[in-house]
């Protein structure tokens, strides 16, 4: 069984149809990539996915459970998380602190359990700190855990916002354009991040521009083109595919 199966996902915003009859899955410890050009739809699906956007029609189905049309934090609760393209970070607080809000779906102690310090509270809030700084070390900052979160270069941003996503304790991994904005040493330290979050057990579904990245680690590729699904494969197919070439790619891809 697949851990993630879209079904026929449909999404129009007036006359406008974003997504046509899209249709994939994605197995457990996957790395599987969705591409196009802008305006194709692959953040659209994210955003059904993950809740912030309703399905027009079709189905999402998660381990088993249909979802389609669910809450973000139920979907994220069940084992859902994705990081943004426009990374979302809190300014005001430190790198640690930002990851630690992650676990708040995690902690059963409210706000005034923490505010009058009831022990639970104290050792649930030791619990957090103690996993935000291992998933710090996981995308290498953990020796910027007490810097303010505004003082870190677009990089660094992308990797935190990455640790705060795998605070939650996902299952599937949502990445959008995560190597938007890296130079090629950071976008390499982004794939060795991706597989060591495979090699914890979670699956990875990404969007990226970047197709270096794509080609080199992703296991599957889906290429939507104006909403609609026109190929899914491995990486060396989709390279040789002459309706991607001509929709997306431009030329084949040299696969290094």
């Amino acid at each position: 069984m697949p851990l993630l199966e879209v079904k026929n996902l449909c999404k129009q915003f007036g006359g406008l149809t974003a997504v046509d009859n899209v249709d994939f899955r994605v197995y457990t410890d996957q790395i599987k990539a969705i591409i196009g050009p802008n305006g194709a739809g692959k953040t659209t699906v994210f955003n059904m996915l993950t809740g912030v956007d309703k399905p027009t029609s079709g189905k999402i189905v998660f381990e088993g459970i249909d979802i389609s049309g669910k809450k973000p934090h139920v979907i994220t609760g069940l084992g859902i998380s994705r990081t943004f393209q426009n990374t979302q970070i809190f300014k005001n607080m430190s790198v640690v602190e930002n990851v630690m809000v992650g676990r708040h779906i995690r902690t059963k102690n409210g706000m005034l359990k923490c505010m009058i310090g009831l022990r639970s509270a104290r050792i649930e809030d030791s619990e957090s700190m103690d996993k935000a700084c291992s998933l710090l070390k996981l995308v290498g900052m953990e020796k910027k855990a007490n810097k303010s979160a505004d003082d870190l270069p677009v990089g660094e941003r992308h990797l935190l916002e990455i640790a705060r996503a795998l605070a939650t304790e996902p299952k599937l991994l949502l990445l959008d354009e995560p190597a938007a904005g890296l130079n090629n040493e950071e976008t390499g330290k982004l794939a060795e991040v991706i597989y060591k979050i495979r090699g914890g057990g979670v699956t990875v579904l990404l969007v990226e521009h970047d197709m270096s990245l794509v080609m080199d680690i992703s296991d599957e590729v889906v290429v939507l083109n104006f909403g609609e699904k026109i190929a899914e494969g491995p990486p060396l197919l989709i390279q040789q595919d002459g309706q991607v070439i001509q929709a997306y790619l431009g030329q084949a891809v040299e696969h290094a």
